[in-house]
């Protein structure tokens, strides 16, 4: 049967979200679903007192899908995606102590603040798909799953945590899976 469901939101930080999610038959040996995912953080929990930027901010979204496929009563096929993207610099705003050299005042949730020379920045992505036959034979089911992962982080950001180029780490990470 047909399902559907969205949902939406509004919350501190002029953070907007979304949650969309369909399924059902498109015939009657083909179902298939859906499911999309969004956030948007339009303002940081915290401010770039270097740059007058804000920082500590998220932007994330995705998608999975699946279709099965019933062959017949004893052959089934499912195929499965999904795709998830991060772009966020929360967890990256070093700041120096208060009272050495290139701290100023703070503005916003107390610790929050950075005195970055540069925006940092994490960016990741997640996405695989598999394909899963299943065979009923009566005496025993055939199962065969074939499925590829994969996943990318891309991260930029300065560590000392002044005003002043002194220590900035970028690096390229990631895996596959087959």
């Amino acid at each position: 049967e047909m399902v559907a469901n969205v949902e939406a939101g509004y919350a501190d930080y002029e953070t907007v979200s979304g949650r969309a999610y369909l399924a059902g038959p498109i015939t009657e040996k083909i179902s298939a679903d859906i499911a999309l995912t969004a956030l948007d953080q339009g303002e940081g929990w915290g401010r770039n007192l270097t740059l007058n930027r804000e920082s500590r901010l998220q932007d994330n979204k995705g998608a999975r899908s699946k279709m099965v496929l019933k062959a017949s009563e004893t052959l089934k096929f499912t195929v499965a995606g999904d795709y998830f993207e991060n772009d966020e610099s929360i967890a990256l705003g070093y700041k120096i102590d208060p009272g050495t050299l290139g701290t100023g005042g703070t503005r916003g949730p107390a610790g929050q603040d950075t005195t970055l020379n540069s925006f940092p920045s994490t960016k990741q992505e997640f996405y695989g798909g598999s394909l899963t036959a299943e065979a009923d034979f009566g005496f025993a089911t055939l199962t065969s799953i074939s499925a590829f992962r994969r996943s990318v982080n891309r991260s930029d950001f300065d560590v000392d945590g002044g005003p002043f180029t002194r220590i900035r780490i970028a690096f390229t990470s990631g895996t596959k899976a087959f």
